[in-house]
Parts: structure tokens; sequence; C-alpha cells
């Protein structure tokens, strides 16, 4: 099995790992592996996912609805042999910094990509959209 593989998160409703073997595809993966952002609003469970997808902590959590990303930052794994990258972005509407700024830090995950992204994946609570959702 890999990393992550049916790992219960978010309440009870068990989530499938991104290292599931009907989405690692030898045919997709290219030699550098797959690359995969997690983005989203602030306190929405971004970190959450990605220790989820990984199999176990790398990116710090917090129920706050205040930031505890401050940079972008990333957790490797492997499954059938494909590498995978898991970066975890700062969230928009960071409480903690300017919108200018806000782009800036988000920008960084960039750096951690080097091979370009695979997939993004759109990180949101379970709720409803209201119109000060991004």
């Amino acid at each position: 099995t890999c990393p992550g593989e049916a790992v219960p998160i978010l309440g009870t409703r068990p989530y499938a790992a991104a290292c599931s073997a009907s989405m690692v595809s030898k045919s997709v993966a290219s030699e550098e592996g797959l690359t995969v952002v997690l983005v989203g609003p602030t306190g929405h469970g971004k970190s959450s996912l990605g220790n989820a997808l990984l199999g176990k902590t790398q990116f710090l959590e917090s129920d706050d609805v205040s930031s505890v990303t401050k940079v972008a930052e990333h957790g490797d794994t492997v499954c059938e042999g494909v590498r995978i990258r898991i970066i975890d972005t700062i969230g928009f509407q960071d409480t903690d910094l300017s919108a200018e700024n806000q782009l800036l830090k988000f920008a960084e995950f960039a750096r951690l990509a080097p091979h370009g992204i695979d997939a993004l994946i759109f990180v949101l609570r379970k709720g409803r959209f209201t119109e000060s959702d991004p």
C-alpha cells in the first residue's frame, strides 16, 4: 500500500490518498514524478489534506482561523515507484499579510516545483459559499 491510503480526516469521512493506484499511473508520471499543489483560503484544511495524502505529519495544522502556514512547504513520498511531491501553500485571505504580500508569498511555491505542476487542488471546507469566499 501507499502512504496515506484511506486516511480519515475532516471528521469521519475517509479520503483516498494521492498515491492510490488509480491516480498514480506510470504513463502520466514523468521521470521527475508528480507534483500536486494545494491552494485555498486560510483555515480550510490544506495542511490537513497534505498530511493525509502523505500519510504522515509533514505540515503544521490548526483548527484556528488564523494563518498557520507562513511559507510554502513540501513533503515527498513514493508510491508504486513514483515520486510524489505535495506542496502546501499559504492561504488566500491570510490573516497576517497585506494583499500584495499574500501574492508574493503565495508565488513562492513555484521554487518547490522545478519540473512544473501536475495537479492543483483547491481546498474548501464543507459549507456554503458566501460573498467573502474567494
